[in-house]
């Protein structure tokens, strides 16, 4: 191991060892993991920061990051963390990463691929049901652009509702048109927003709900554009 780097870990230490004593053991945690994932094989580092989370009762972390260390972690703390990993719904893929593990190919790691084959299997099932999936940027886009649609279809709608309701008015003809021309093209926004939510949810897998949106929107986008041609005939 070059001397640098030999340095590097004894500042970090130092570093979170002063946080402590100084009553920031929270602090000298998060410096610590920011310090792991910086230097993935550094075994001093890991060893300090898995026995921080074992002397404040965290099982879960403690095996999280000491699992790297061969015959460290308890059973209770493998166990933990096969259940942490199990409920945060990480792809086999990305348990890497979650770990800070040096390199990505998990072949190189017998007893995360245990734990993975093993304890994190069986408890998966448990937790798939409640794992809320996050957003993907692609969804995120779609979901912001239907709520903008959904405002602007609203307004529209709104504005024919308050103009229909003066149609007894002598001389509105021209403005009932524009009326029924808001509410119409505001009901072709509507069916865009849902469509926008159908896409939203194509870009999250979720296949099944995109399909049922896709088509709810084409129904209501298809009236409403058929309702505004009436408006505009030859």
């Amino acid at each position: 191991m070059p001397v640098s780097q030999h340095q590097e870990e004894a500042n970090e230490i130092n570093r979170a060892q002063q946080l402590i004593r100084v009553g920031k053991p929270s602090a000298a945690r998060q410096a610590l993991k920011a310090a792991v994932r910086a230097q993935p094989d550094s075994r001093p580092l890991r060893l300090l920061l898995a026995e921080l989370y074992r002397e404040i009762d965290c099982p879960d972390q403690a095996g999280r990051w000491g699992i790297l260390v061969d015959g460290w972690t308890t059973p209770r703390e493998q166990d933990r963390l096969a259940r942490l990993l199990a409920s945060s719904g990480v792809a086999r893929q990305d348990v890497p990463v979650f770990l800070a593990l040096p390199s990505r190919n998990l072949g190189e790691y017998a007893t995360i691929g245990a734990l993975l084959d093993g304890p994190v299997a069986r408890y998966r099932p448990r937790y798939d049901d409640k794992i809320v999936k996050r957003p993907n940027p692609r969804s995120r886009f779609f979901t912001a652009v239907a709520k903008v649609v959904w405002v602007v279809a609203f307004v529209a709608i709104g504005i024919h509702l308050i103009t229909s309701a003066i149609e007894w008015f002598p001389g509105r003809d021209e403005l009932l048109v524009l009326a029924q021309w808001l509410g119409d093209s505001g009901a072709v926004l509507l069916g865009f927003a849902v469509l926008m939510h159908a896409a939203a949810a194509a870009a999250q897998r979720e296949l099944r709900w995109a399909a049922t949106l896709g088509v709810v929107a084409l129904l209501i986008t298809g009236s409403a554009i058929a309702r505004v041609a009436d408006l505009f005939p030859g």
